[in-house]
């Protein structure tokens, strides 16, 4: 094959800014990057919410632990379960009930951090266009001074 048939991905493809809600999130909420944009992006209804959020996965978190420690304890007491025999069968299947409700109350926190990302994202989508393509952060907040 002749070097001229080989396809390489043009400039375009490789450089140009990529504005889909992955990159938004990774620019928002990657600490490891460059710190979190998100307290720049936020206005106050939108930090309201994610601090109602955490809020919110904290009483989540603490009622699946409750509720995990009492089907242990009640183990012998719900029909169809007790029926369940040798030792290490009755072991997995008390760790599966115990983490089950965790695993039930981390889908739904995630699935409504997804929907209130992408509301952020469709709210400011012009200014992280425009944020990605100039690189200046005031994009993203016109009220940001930088002291000298």
């Amino acid at each position: 094959m002749q070097t001229r048939d080989i396809y390489r991905y043009d400039y375009t493809t490789t450089y140009y800014p990529k504005f889909d809600m992955l990159n938004f999130q990774l620019d928002m909420y990657n600490t490891q990057k460059a710190g979190s944009l998100s307290a720049i992006l936020y206005d106050t209804e939108d930090f309201n919410k994610q601090v109602e959020f955490a809020e919110t996965q904290k009483w989540m978190q603490l009622g699946a632990l409750c509720l995990g420690v009492g089907t242990i304890l009640g183990y012998n007491k719900i029909p169809l379960i007790n029926r369940v025999q040798g030792k290490w069968k009755k072991f997995g299947f008390k760790i599966f009930l115990f983490f089950l409700p965790m695993f039930i109350s981390g889908g739904i926190y995630t699935h409504k951090e997804q929907k209130f990302i992408e509301t952020v994202y469709l709210k400011h989508f012009s200014s992280y266009v425009k944020f990605k393509q100039v690189g200046d952060i005031r994009c993203l907040n016109p009220q940001i001074e930088f002291g000298e």
